[in-house]
């Protein structure tokens, strides 16, 4: 009799040996790339989005109408992301998560939903994203390629490993591999990432400018989606291809990361006034909402990041949301949790991060 080992071994070669390829896909792309992105042991959220989707509430009527509402699953491995682009790429542009999910989160209704950006719990992935602008003819690509090589020493002259290169469609994509961080032990990653492209754009902005081309600051987002390597758009555009290797998580890029210093926002200049006094609208709401006196009991939260760090940056965008603006009566209502982070830091300069980031998420 065959050994168990043996029949997932052939399972598995049978399975890569029969990948398509025509004009529209390349399975073989989608797969290597989902293995470099070295999504296991986690769900990969699958994103198919429709080219006649209008967003905004208002559009609800239509898009239920025309049937063109994005479509949400979660893989958790190779056969369930082929099996997603082969159900959705003829009407869908069909998109897959630079950064592993922990969970799969619900609408109200029972179906799977995107994670928000403040739902995602591990980040391992980064990404430049370089766009041509206006008319992109061979040629144009061609120096974008030359480019790329030229970058190379800014990687190397930092330590790093070079990224891997991917063709996106419409520019280039570099990929970079770190090992896992923990949210919640990095609250202002996103920041880092986006000032580590900030620094790259400024090194190259002469270089850029020539080509006509942009870095995208977007893609700084933990919770960032991808157009599927091996895949296209519904409308035209090109095939997207991947170029990378074997994946090799770079310890250096991680640790850089997590020992950057980012420049003080204005607003953590502000001198804090800390006392016990809750504002007394505050006292009036928890008597009122329920939600927000979860989250001041510490028990608001049962999904993303549920730290004492966690549930203070959620109680202060709720804050935001119920119209506070005043710096002092928010610093005092987080200072005062019970069990929140202040409590276990003492740390004004705590207060002064958790209402940065919260800000400017807001």
């Amino acid at each position: 009799m065959c050994s168990t080992n043996f029949l997932k071994a052939l399972c598995s070669l049978l399975f890569v040996v029969t990948l398509a390829t025509n004009e529209n896909y390349r399975l073989d792309d989608v797969v290597r790339s989902y293995d470099w992105l070295w999504h296991k042991g986690h769900y990969t959220e699958m994103l198919a989005v429709h080219p006649d989707y209008r967003p905004g509430q208002q559009n609800y009527e239509w898009n239920l109408k025309q049937k063109t509402f994005p479509r949400v699953a979660y893989a958790h491995n190779a056969k369930s992301v082929v099996d997603f682009v082969l159900k959705y790429w003829k009407s869908y542009m069909v998109c897959y998560s630079l950064n592993p999910r922990v969970n799969r989160p619900l609408s109200i209704k029972g179906y799977p939903r995107s994670h928000k950006e403040e739902e995602v719990q591990v980040s391992q992935n980064l990404l430049f994203d370089f766009d041509l602008k206006g008319k992109v003819e061979q040629t144009r690509y061609a120096e974008l390629e030359l480019f790329l090589e030229k970058t190379k020493s800014f990687y190397l002259d930092l330590g790093f490993q070079l990224p891997e290169k991917a063709f996106s469609g419409s520019g280039y994509h570099l990929l970079m591999a770190y090992p896992a961080i923990h949210v919640k032990n990095c609250l202002d990653l996103s920041q880092r990432i986006k000032r580590f492209m900030e620094d790259f754009r400024n090194e190259y902005k002469a270089d850029l400018d020539r080509l006509e081309a942009k870095l995208d600051p977007s893609t700084s987002k933990l919770s960032q989606m991808l157009k599927c390597y091996g895949s296209k758009k519904t409308k035209g555009g090109e095939l997207s291809r991947f170029y990378g290797g074997k994946r090799v998580s770079d310890k250096k890029l991680g640790e850089y990361l997590l020992q950057m210093k980012l420049p003080e926002p204005a607003s953590e200049n502000y001198l804090f006034t800390v006392n016990k006094d809750l504002p007394p609208l505050f006292i009036q709401l928890l008597e009122k909402d329920s939600n927000l006196k979860a989250l001041w009991t510490g028990n608001g939260k049962t999904n993303g990041d549920t730290s004492s760090s966690g549930i203070d940056f959620t109680l202060t965008t709720k804050l935001l949301q119920l119209g506070f603006r005043n710096i002092d009566d928010i610093s005092n209502i987080l200072a005062s949790r019970p069990g929140g982070g202040y409590e276990k830091r003492n740390n004004d300069m705590y207060l002064r991060r958790t209402l940065s980031a919260a800000l400017l998420k807001y």
